[in-house]
């Protein structure tokens, strides 16, 4: 009954229209697991977790080191662009960047000022 109540709500946030296109994406690439997030991206890694109907073990904006990020136990990573935490992630060999995979098809046009990773140790 809660989400049929807002139904009408979420589809007009920019978070949750960008996390429809996230949804998708993971789900084309049958990529699917517990979401965490250290993105400043209202309530993105809330509304993916939900519309994908996986757990959502949080967000932390203060998470900068890979460490923090994998003590939230979440297979899908969702961080902003060009944080720290997205430079550690990406230098680091236990997590895989699927930008390059889940946007390309979207061309420049589409810039949801996330990335999302996944934790291969998880």
């Amino acid at each position: 009954l809660l989400p049929l109540a807002y139904t009408a709500f979420f589809p007009q946030r920019p978070s949750y229209q960008a996390a429809k296109v996230l949804k998708e994406k993971l789900i084309t690439l049958n990529i699917s697991g517990p979401i965490a997030s250290t993105s400043r991206f209202e309530n993105i890694d809330s509304y993916t977790a939900f519309l994908m109907q996986v757990p959502w073990h949080g967000r932390s904006e203060r998470s900068q080191t890979v460490e923090e990020v994998e003590s939230s136990l979440a297979k899908i990573i969702i961080v902003d662009r060009g944080t720290l935490v997205d430079e550690n992630l990406h230098n680091d060999r236990s997590f895989i960047r699927l930008d390059e995979k889940m946007f390309d098809s979207l061309g420049k046009d589409f810039d949801s000022g996330v990335n999302v990773y996944i934790n291969t140790k998880i």
